[in-house]
């Protein structure tokens, strides 16, 4: 795996920039479901780090369900082949001679990694999603946090029945629209009636 982000440029600990750039990776299609992440040993050697905070950061990454790990084999990025829920939340690679219009992606080669390097000077976080539009229902790890958080009110909810929105009004109009028919009345104007405040 040649996978090898850089984290010289964020700042706090170690681990918690590692375990970003993990989620970062898994948001932006650089690491996709299946792939396995390098060993903790040639990373840390990599990076300049101890192995510790290699193992940190993939024990984080895993208690956020972006990845599972397994002794003896390694750390892969989850996928549907090990998601308990059966589901498969990534979208379906476009099939040939069509023209995916989910995703802006430019036919220039190497335009992405050039705006990247041009907006690096505002800051690490210009990195992220540079050229591209986030998913229709969310990314994978906000939605995987969304549904953990949840369940902290007892509901258990796959991550793909969780939809990101912009707000309440979004999330009010598509709750609605999924669950009233065209043309159904939602509320209905009562008359005042004595005695109502």
């Amino acid at each position: 795996m040649s996978w090898t982000p850089n984290i010289s440029n964020i700042e706090g600990p170690r681990y918690l920039a590692l375990a970003g750039a993990i989620a970062s990776a898994i948001d932006g299609g650089d690491l996709l479901p299946g792939a396995q992440l390098p060993p903790q040993r040639d990373l840390a050697r990599d990076l300049g780090v101890t192995v510790g905070t290699v193992g940190r950061a993939y024990a984080l990454a895993k208690s956020r369900r972006l990845v599972t790990g397994e002794v003896g084999r390694g750390t892969f990025v989850r996928g549907a082949a090990n998601d308990d829920t059966g589901g498969n939340v990534m979208p379906k690679p476009p099939e040939r001679n069509t023209v995916d219009l989910v995703c802006y992606r430019s036919p220039v080669t190497g335009l992405r990694e050039m705006l990247v390097k041009a907006l690096d000077y505002s800051g690490e976080a210009s990195k992220l999603h540079v050229n591209s539009y986030a998913p229709n229902s969310g990314f994978l790890s906000h939605r995987i946090a969304g549904a953990a958080w949840i369940a902290r009110a007892g509901f258990v909810v796959p991550p793909e029945q969780v939809i990101l929105v912009n707000g309440a009004q979004q999330g009010i109009s598509v709750a609605l629209a999924g669950l009233c028919a065209r043309g159904e009345t939602v509320l209905r104007r009562v008359a005042h009636l004595p005695g109502c405040a």
